[in-house]
């Protein structure tokens, strides 16, 4: 990586990139949601190069929630949601992850109760940091129907979907039926750098 990077500079490769991206790098992680998931993803409008997910999450939620209204993350959550939830002026309703089996899963009945009027956004984080749960097929359909049915963006940290243990798989909450036929209702945030292991 080094050398790659130490060989672009001296190419002269070290100006601003363009605010959408490099249309190389757009069009592989289209080909990669594609490959993995059988998505169908325009590289060109449906595709955002950020320099990181951390960026990505706090532009999703600046760009589409209100100050007035509530962010729901599920709980444990990577920290950079709680502040860029109140970089926003967004409110953090904060809802636990069930025990499950040795594991952790969604507790529909809990992100039931906790949505309002006010709710915009759920933050998904699967597969999940720190457990590493991936949630059930099950789980993430009941969300999907919970957020069809009080029109909420869900967001899905999908930052480690390769990093997958005891034969679990991944599959982003875009490809669930509900959301196939409604791509603005939920985003995928990917990491490069956690796929290859660059962050220290």
């Amino acid at each position: 990586m080094l050398g790659i990077a130490r060989d672009q500079i001296a190419r002269g490769n070290n100006q601003y990139a363009p605010a959408q991206g490099f249309p190389i790098l757009r069009e592989a992680v289209a080909r990669h949601q594609r490959d993995y998931y059988d998505m169908d993803v325009d590289p060109d409008t449906e595709v955002l190069i950020t320099v990181g997910a951390t960026e990505a999450l706090t532009a999703a939620i600046i760009g589409l929630v209100e100050p007035h209204e509530d962010v729901i993350v599920l709980e444990p959550y990577f920290d950079s949601y709680a502040a860029a939830i109140a970089l926003a002026g967004t409110h953090r309703i904060a809802v636990p992850l069930a025990p499950n089996n040795n594991s952790w899963n969604l507790d529909i009945t809990a992100l039931r109760d906790a949505i309002t009027p006010q709710t915009r956004m759920i933050i998904v984080n699967s597969p999940h940091n720190p457990t590493g749960a991936v949630f059930s097929k099950e789980a993430i359909t009941e969300l999907c129907a919970l957020a069809t049915e009080h029109d909420l963006i869900v967001v899905n940290d999908e930052v480690y979907e390769h990093m997958l243990f005891d034969d679990t798989t991944h599959r982003p909450i875009a490809t669930y039926d509900r959301y196939a036929r409604t791509n603005t209702s939920a985003l995928s945030v990917l990491a490069l750098s956690n796929q290859l292991s660059l962050t220290p």
